[in-house]
Parts: structure tokens; C-alpha cells; sequence
């Protein structure tokens, strides 16, 4: 039980729920005759993973426009901020 977290509670059959969303995060499989208890994930750990996913593409997305273009980057400021990122950046590579 690696992902208990305080507010998490046991169900009636001992699958483990989570405290937020109320989701399992513990289900109860049969394989080849034996019942097993697997991992699963809740809603909140869903997103949680999605919104990283999605931060990590358009950080990449980000890292390969500066791979193609380096020249375009650290000129003038477009008043968005990224001039300072994007300088930094370019540094890096």
C-alpha cells in the first residue's frame, strides 16, 4: 500500500479508496483462480498525471521550436515575458 494517503479509507471488501475523489485506488481481480489485489488509479491521480503529461509536451514543444530556430530567440521583447525564458534557454542548448 505505497499510495495510502492519511484521508484514504478501506472499502467493505478491503480495497482501498481514495480520501478526495472517493475513487478506488485498489481493486480485487480473479487470475487463473486467486483472487488478487491490483492498483489502480483515482480520478485525482488521473488528472494529476494528465496535467503532467500535457506540461511536459509543451515543455518539449517549447525546447524543439529553440532547437530549430535558436537565432530567433532573445531578440526583441514581445511584452509576454518568454524574452528572459527564452534567452535562458537558448543558453542551455
Amino acid at each position: 500500500m505505497a499510495n495510502k494517503v492519511i484521508a484514504d479509507y478501506l472499502d467493505e471488501e478491503g480495497c482501498l479508496h481514495c480520501g478526495i475523489c472517493g475513487k478506488r485506488k485498489q481493486m480485487k481481480v480473479s487470475l487463473m483462480g486467486f483472487e488478487h489485489v491490483v492498483s489502480c488509479l483515482c480520478e485525482c491521480e488521473v488528472k494529476a498525471r494528465q496535467e503532467l503529461d500535457e506540461k511536459m509536451q509543451r515543455e518539449e514543444a517549447q525546447r524543439q521550436l529553440i532547437r530549430e530556430n535558436p537565432s530567433d530567440f532573445g531578440k526583441e521583447d514581445s511584452g509576454n515575458g518568454n524574452l528572459k525564458m527564452t534567452t535562458e534557454a537558448t543558453r542551455r542548448c
